[in-house]
């Protein structure tokens, strides 16, 4: 049962983990890798969002800013996209990206989801790209998106599914959360299969006052450019919300678990790419 304190010590731990200088240069140093490896991911949000030429779009957890540099070609001249991110390091980062690409329509701006820092009924659209799980207080954060978008304005909001639909996980993560003896984290905290579960975001989304609600599934091909080792290398620096899981382990057992991922792995890597397939859930929704 959550208290009075769940919220903060909740945000602390989003705010240290994901804001970590070695996890910020551990983002930085993979981005371009990251970004071949959630194309499909960043496929199917643009093609679910429904983005037009001319509209404004907000884009909370920007990361290595895929989706925002693919919304700005979306909206063109005429719209604007606003991205947004914890990390000073990582908006830092895009900023000196989008100069570089010389795109004028994004402006990257660091920002926690609970209070966005922008005008009531600003956006058109509010889109996020596996951000939402780690969203400190779920019902602040979705009500925040509500307010700043427009009358009819819509979300589109992407998480990870079920960990055992596609293999990504059973290959890279499974092996080291067998040995382990870690509780479940509860319900309301930041966690990656927060909305894995059938109904979860949509059932917020709802109580947040959205109407025309739908849930969307899709079991995906994540194409890593690069070795199996090199894979979970990646997956050990970026994503910290599985890091307590790999470190709760002894180092035998981390051993075991490390050599029975790579087993896996070794049959999905061609000498180029290591392919795996996991499922994702999109929450879609409209303000009235």
């Amino acid at each position: 049962m959550p208290n009075n304190d769940t919220p903060h010590r909740n945000r602390k731990w989003v705010l240290e983990q994901w804001t970590q200088d070695v996890v910020v240069a551990s983002w930085l140093r993979w981005h371009e890798k990251i970004s071949v490896h959630q194309a499909q991911l960043v496929h199917a949000l643009l093609q679910n969002c429904g983005a037009t030429a001319g509209e404004q779009v907000l884009d909370l957890g920007c990361g290595p800013g895929a989706v925002a540099l693919s919304l700005s070609e979306t909206v063109g001249t005429d719209g604007e996209v606003v991205t947004t991110d914890i990390s000073p390091g990582i908006v830092e980062s895009l900023k000196d990206r989008a100069a570089a690409l010389d795109v004028e329509n994004i402006d990257v701006v660091v920002a926690e989801s609970e209070e966005l820092p922008f005008d009531s009924e600003q956006f058109d659209l509010v889109t996020s790209l596996l951000t939402p799980m780690y969203f400190v207080t779920v019902s602040r954060s979705f009500a925040e998106i509500r307010r700043v978008l427009r009358g009819d304005g819509r979300v589109c909001l992407m998480a990870w599914g079920m960990p055992e639909q596609g293999d990504y996980f059973e290959t890279c993560v499974l092996p080291f959360l067998q040995r382990s003896n870690l509780d479940a984290p509860p319900p309301e905290a930041p966690s990656p299969f927060r909305f894995a579960p059938p109904g979860l975001m949509t059932g917020e989304l709802v109580k947040a006052g959205f109407v025309d609600v739908t849930e969307r599934r899709f079991v995906l091909p994540m194409s890593w450019p690069g070795s199996p080792e090199e894979l979970w290398r990646h997956l050990y620096e970026t994503c910290v919300g599985f890091r307590p899981i790999f470190d709760s382990l002894s180092r035998d057992s981390f051993e075991e678990a490390y050599a029975e991922s790579m087993a896996s792995l070794a049959g999905r890597y061609d000498g180029t790419s290591t392919v795996n397939s996991v499922e994702i859930v999109l929450g879609i929704g409209r303000k009235v």
